[in-house]
């Protein structure tokens, strides 16, 4: 189901293995909230809202030892971690199998 089809406040899992799961939830008319579980503990490893139309997103909590980030092709520094929480929008990829969280300034 896509992103722009899921009715509001419907959760729907997106891809479960062994190692991770992650949810959608529609959340409002243009914002599908995404939630990525440690799937062993089930713990919150990250939270994103992301835009319907797939341009922007944003990356709402990440447990930072879990997941790796890069941002524009480098890794990322603290600071760049302390800043990432509180951009409103920007272009991100999380590949939950290596960990890393990809942002493009």
């Amino acid at each position: 189901m896509n992103a722009d089809q899921m009715p509001l406040n419907q959760t729907v899992v997106v891809a479960q293995t062994d190692f991770f799961r992650s949810t959608a939830t529609r959340i409002s008319s243009d914002v599908v909230e995404l939630v990525y579980f440690d799937q062993p503990t089930g713990d919150e490893t990250m939270k994103i809202h992301a835009r319907v139309d797939g341009a922007t997103s944003e990356l709402i909590s990440f447990h930072r030892v879990y997941w790796k980030v890069q941002i524009n092709g480098r890794a990322a520094t603290e600071a760049d971690l302390e800043d990432i929480t509180k951009k409103a929008s920007m272009r991100m990829a999380a590949d939950a199998v290596t960990r890393t969280i990809t942002i493009i300034l």
